[in-house]
């Protein structure tokens, strides 16, 4: 069963959501292309206030789907709750950069990027953070 609060995310994103999971925790998946609308609206709406972006890390699913995962983790202080919103970035796409919402996503996305080679449209210095320009590959591709 739903709390309050999942309900109120659900409505918040009402089309974007493609879907949501929850166990442990609460997952919704949108669209690549609705990342950024999603979180601006986690963020700014005043019931929610998600206001903090506590983690952002990628998973390697290319060889079986032929996508990347994106998580991320997302903290509502107002709620005093959590959540995950997760889209799929299929192989050669670049994703929305968040840092227009959340700063901290900078290192973030770099570290994707260095090590599964997902880039991010609109970042504001996407380069590598962990290994040398020169190095040609992504060790965390499988």
């Amino acid at each position: 069963m739903l709390t309050s609060t999942q309900q109120l995310i659900k409505s918040t994103l009402k089309k974007e959501l493609t879907k949501s999971i929850k166990n442990e925790n609460f997952y919704v998946y949108v669209r690549p292309i609705s990342i950024l609308r999603c979180l601006m609206l986690l963020h700014s709406e005043p019931k929610l206030k998600f206001s903090t972006l506590v983690d952002c890390f990628a998973v390697d699913f290319l060889r079986q789907h032929g996508y990347t995962s994106i998580y991320y983790q997302l903290l509502s202080y107002t709620l005093n709750d959590s959540l995950f919103v997760v889209t799929n970035i299929p192989e050669d796409t670049h994703a929305q950069s968040i840092t227009i919402i959340f700063e901290n996503a900078n290192w973030y996305e770099r570290e994707i990027y260095d090590m599964f080679g997902v880039s991010f449209s609109g970042h504001p210095d996407m380069r590598r953070i962990l290994n040398p320009e020169e190095y040609a590959g992504f060790p965390l591709r499988k």
